[in-house]
């Protein structure tokens, strides 16, 4: 099969094909397109699916050439770009499907300007491809290009989302291609551990992630930006700038491993998750006004002032590994979700007057800890809430109503305990408390205050 092969669609306009094994061509009503090229083949007129075979002595090198004549869309599937034969791939389909090229070891360019949506993994793994132009495309599926090693020039103008892992190890891609000023959002991984970031403006974009491990990568400014996704800025170990005046949501690990941040204050964050600023082994304050819900401080050990007044809910392992904090004010939390919150800290003393549900055991392995109190609406406490508390000599219930604790002795592996306080008049219900949960061990260390 020849290289070129040309088409005069219904309306008079010539369309080039390379490579391509499989045309489409729209076709409604009694229209007819006609072959330019190939010459030689015995039928030119195209009015239905078929193969239109050139002439047997011909030395232009075609031998057929099948033709999908559809009604209306003119979408290419994966089966029409299969050719290992050509380098150079050009159409006028209007959508490319899911996996269209992927694993296409030969290809090398691709122009489909005509084509505005661009499916899975169309491009996945196309090791030797270095250019593609997608002039009309608005839509991207996820992993579009992932794995195009080789990939220098990508032509997206018109895109305005970068979807999960939609560039993610095209470390030879010339970035001032991208549309940045046009984006939206930018999904999981989509650049991922390329070395050829260095700073990102992203003026309209209100949801990023994708830049994990990118190393080179030193100031982000990010001015509309309401949510930043998980791993967004993992271990890009060079980040030093950071712009976010708007931003809502920090996703798990977003900035994990950055060793350059010494301080995390956003008036407007509302929840920071799991793992987001672990291991920030610089960071040493940490305020957050309006947040409302709190995770992923864990293992920064110089970390020693944390302000948190509307913080409702914190999530496993907070501040796990946090030597350096000392004390914490948690004056509006109700929920404790997960284990060891605070395990490894200097924390000598908590007072939880909101708190309505501990699950797990949050305060487990809190060496240092010797006076803790909950609050009038403490409703529950799951088992081994204080496993590992050496320190702890005092634990205060300001509730006339115990909490329920399952059945299970919440104060297992205290060994310093002495002192359990309740509210004057309420000794009978605290003791039958004990009692009831296997605990009946602690009832001589009821106090009354």
């Amino acid at each position: 099969m020849a290289k070129n092969i040309i088409i005069k669609d219904p309306s008079g306009t010539e369309v080039t094909y390379n490579g391509v094994e499989k045309i489409v061509v729209p076709i409604t009503g009694g229209q007819t397109a006609e072959f330019v090229e190939p010459a030689t083949l015995t039928t030119k007129n195209i009015t239905q699916n078929g193969t239109y075979n050139a002439s047997s002595d011909s030395a232009d090198g075609y031998s057929s050439v099948t033709v999908n004549v559809s009604g209306g869309g003119g979408g290419m599937t994966a089966d029409e770009f299969i050719s290992t034969d050509f380098t150079t791939y050009t159409g006028n389909a209007t959508s490319i499907k899911d996996g269209a090229f992927f694993g296409n070891q030969i290809v090398e360019s691709i122009t489909l300007n005509s084509a505005t949506s661009v499916g899975e993994g169309a491009f996945e793994n196309c090791t030797s491809l270095t250019s593609v132009s997608l002039s009309s495309a608005t839509s991207l599926g996820d992993r579009t290009f992932s794995g195009c090693g080789s990939l220098q020039s990508v032509n997206i103008s018109n895109a305005t989302d970068i979807p999960n892992e939609c560039f993610a190890g095209c470390n030879n891609l010339n970035l001032s291609n991208i549309p940045w000023t046009n984006l939206l959002s930018i999904g999981d991984y989509a650049f991922a551990w390329n070395e050829n970031v260095t700073t990102l403006y992203l003026p309209n974009a209100t949801s990023v992630s994708g830049f994990n491990g990118c190393p080179n990568l030193t100031t982000i400014d990010l001015p509309s930006a309401t949510e930043i996704g998980s791993s967004a800025f993992d271990d890009c170990a060079s980040l030093s700038s950071i712009s976010m005046p708007v931003v809502e949501t920090i996703g798990d690990g977003a900035f994990a491993g950055n060793s350059n941040i010494s301080s995390v204050s956003y008036s407007t964050l509302l929840s920071v998750g799991a793992y987001a600023f672990a291991r920030c082994e610089n960071l040493t304050t940490v305020n957050l006004p309006n947040a409302t819900s709190i995770s992923g401080f864990n293992e920064c050990p110089f970390l020693s002032s944390v302000s948190i007044p509307s913080c409702e809910e914190l999530i496993a392992n907070a501040f796990s590994g946090d030597e350096s904090l000392t004390a914490i004010s948690l004056p509006s939390v109700t929920s404790i979700v997960g284990e060891q919150m605070f395990s490894g800290t200097s924390i000598t003393t908590i007072s939880l007057p909101s708190i309505e549900t501990i699950e797990g055991p949050a305060f487990a392995d809190m060496m240092s800890l010797e006076d803790i109190t909950f609050g009038p609406s403490l409703e529950s406490i799951m088992n081994f809430g204080f496993w590992g508390c050496d320190s702890l000599t005092t634990v205060t219930f300001q509730g006339s109503t115990p909490p329920d604790t399952y059945n299970q002795d919440i104060f297992d592996g205290t060994t310093a305990l002495t002192t359990i306080n309740i509210p004057s008049g309420s000794l009978s219900a605290y003791t039958q408390w004990l009692n009831d949960s296997n605990m009946s061990q602690y009832t001589s260390m009821l106090t009354e205050i």
